[in-house]
């Protein structure tokens, strides 16, 4: 997939490990995600996230590349029963690319592909309420912003307020 010369989407592979590690083991990127990912994030940490989501049947990854090198992924989690027609949408993309266009872009690509390659017709994603430039690439790629969860997430030792957004096929 590739809608734009400065990046492509493809799954992610075990070579990647480093690359993601680069990119994760990033005390800003770390601070706008889920504490499940650990932080410091090592090569160890990213391989075997790779194999994790190499074999759920739930997961579905975009790992976004620049110049040959992952720098971001995109995942979509499928829920389960009723909502088995719904995926959380999870992303993010390295400092060193932030503010260019890249993650908006990437997004949009891969929500068109998801959309199209699975029976899913909802997704949503709940980024903090500090993180304007999230909510951005959120409304960018079609999203909006549907309600605020109050104290809806407890990270860095603080109650933090998540958005919550939807896109439906």
């Amino acid at each position: 997939m590739n809608n734009n010369n400065k990046f492509s989407l493809r799954p992610l592979m075990d070579n990647d490990a480093d690359s993601l590690a680069r990119q994760l083991n990033n005390k800003k990127v770390w601070d706008n995600l889920r504490d499940a990912l650990p932080y410091p994030y090592t090569s160890q940490d990213a391989a075997w996230f790779i194999n994790f989501q190499q074999n759920d049947p739930l997961l579905t990854c975009y790992g976004i590349v620049v110049d040959g090198e992952v720098v971001g992924n995109i995942g979509f989690t499928r829920s389960e029963d009723i909502e088995r027609f719904t995926a959380e949408v999870g992303y993010y993309i390295g400092e060193d690319y932030w503010g260019q266009g890249i993650m908006s872009a990437a997004l949009s690509e891969a929500v068109e592909d998801y959309f199209k390659t699975t029976e899913v017709v909802r997704l949503f994603a709940t980024p903090f309420d500090y993180n304007k430039a999230s909510a951005k690439v959120l409304e960018k790629a079609g999203f909006t912003l549907k309600c605020i969860f109050t104290k809806g997430a407890y990270k860095n030792a603080q109650f933090v307020d998540m958005l919550y957004y939807e896109r439906i096929k």
